[in-house]
């Protein structure tokens, strides 16, 4: 399934340049068509070049590491005190920072290990016990609203009953009831992206 979406996206994106390149080319699209060549592991593969390029500069055949990546600490998922799990990180250095602080720990950003990005790297483990504490110890209601006060990159995890339920894609339409002879109505997504005209 990730496979088709992620390919089925590309090749609109490929659809929409080579029309742009034939209509407005400057001369270079002529008018003419093109041949469009998309399949479905390319397209994934592209989601990985981070690993391909750790290996290639590196020598360095990343491991699997769960929700954690291995070029950023602190950023995992979270299992809250409701039983509800949350997404957090702290890719760049500033909102690394600002989670310590939002955590009660502003002590760690100044502490060698934690302070500097590659240093945080290599304690990531220890960084990553220190906010799966924390978040344990509060609802997911409350843990993201300290994380948003903060200025923390944190979101819910949402199943499919809470995605559906969303006031925001809601109001978006983002889920759209579509009636189908055989099975009746169904909820599917609704185009992506979305255009005036």
């Amino acid at each position: 399934m990730l496979a088709d979406g992620v390919a089925s996206l590309t090749a609109t994106y490929a659809v929409m340049m080579a029309l742009y390149h034939r209509d407005a080319g400057g001369g270079q699209g002529g008018g003419r068509g093109q041949l469009i060549d998309i399949n479905l592991i390319e397209p994934l593969a592209r989601l990985l070049e981070q690993s391909v390029l750790t290996y290639d500069q590196l020598g360095t055949i990343p491991a699997r590491t769960g929700n954690r990546w291995d070029i950023s600490a602190p950023r995992n998922t979270y299992r809250t005190s409701d039983g509800r799990w949350l997404a957090m990180s702290g890719s760049a250095p500033t909102i690394a920072m600002r989670a310590l602080r939002a955590v009660g720990r502003p002590e760690l950003t100044l502490d060698p290990k934690f302070a500097e990005a590659q240093q945080r790297l290599k304690n990531a483990a220890e960084i990553d016990a220190i906010m799966a504490d924390w978040i344990g110890q509060r609802t997911l209601e409350a843990a993201l609203a300290v994380f948003e006060e903060a200025g923390v990159a944190a979101a819910p995890i949402y199943d499919a009953e809470q995605l559906l339920g969303d006031p925001q894609l809601q109001a978006r339409d983002v889920y759209r009831p579509v009636p189908d002879p055989e099975l009746g109505s169904m909820r599917v997504q609704a185009p992506v992206p979305r255009f005036s005209a």
